[in-house]
């Protein structure tokens, strides 16, 4: 059973890359979400490494940091969630994210993801929640920088009446800086630029007249 891997990038494929140890190129299941930060072809990479054997094959899935890999062997763990529904999971959000989501039982947030269904969502909820806690309280996980923004809740609860889904509004807030002071009204204003920009990031927002009123 390989668990690690330390090799050169050799190519990128749509969910998963080529690693090339020792002359070796061994193929390694990513999280979407991983694929789209690698580095350049011809980098150096190391991987924490999960084997999922099968009768006709052997598939290796790395990961990103150590939370992820947990959350990916906690997931396939659940009767019914296969490897490729877990790496989909995971390609959704942050993994400190999922983890609190699944600790605070919220079954929307799970839903909410493309391909999961409620039924799926309860049970990933409900067969995890303790498993979760306890990796929660060793890990010290912190929450997302999305849930530190004021008005969180509220700016979720407004975006998504506008149809945006609830992952986009979370990846928004990431990339708008973090103020205390900042007004309910600018803090939709400053997460809509994010989503209307695609990739952009809000480096400042000044107040008007109204917001100071």
């Amino acid at each position: 059973m390989i668990g690690y891997l330390h090799g050169t990038l050799h190519a990128v494929k749509q969910d998963c890359i080529i690693l090339d140890v020792h002359g070796v190129g061994y193929r390694v299941f990513l999280a979407e979400s991983f694929i789209k930060s690698l580095p350049p072809l011809g980098s150096t990479m190391e991987l924490d490494i999960v084997t999922v054997t099968r009768e006709d094959a052997i598939h290796l899935y790395g990961f990103a940091n150590p939370l992820q890999q947990r959350l990916f062997k906690l997931l396939v763990a659940i009767s019914g969630i296969g490897p490729r529904q877990a790496i989909h999971i995971l390609s959704c959000c942050p993994p400190q994210q999922l983890a609190h989501a699944i600790n605070q039982m919220d079954v929307d947030f799970l839903q909410s993801m493309r391909g999961i269904g409620r039924k799926t969502a309860e049970k990933i909820v409900v067969e995890l929640k303790g498993a979760i806690a306890k990796l929660l309280e060793q890990e010290e996980v912190g929450l997302p920088l999305a849930s530190q923004q004021p008005h969180y809740q509220d700016v979720i609860a407004a975006l998504s009446q506008l149809g945006y889904r609830r992952q986009q509004i979370e990846s928004a807030l990431d990339k708008v800086p973090a103020d205390p002071n900042r007004s309910l009204e600018m803090t939709i204003r400053a997460t809509l630029r994010i989503l209307g920009s695609g990739t952009g990031r809000v480096k400042s927002v000044t107040p008007t007249s109204k917001d100071m009123a």
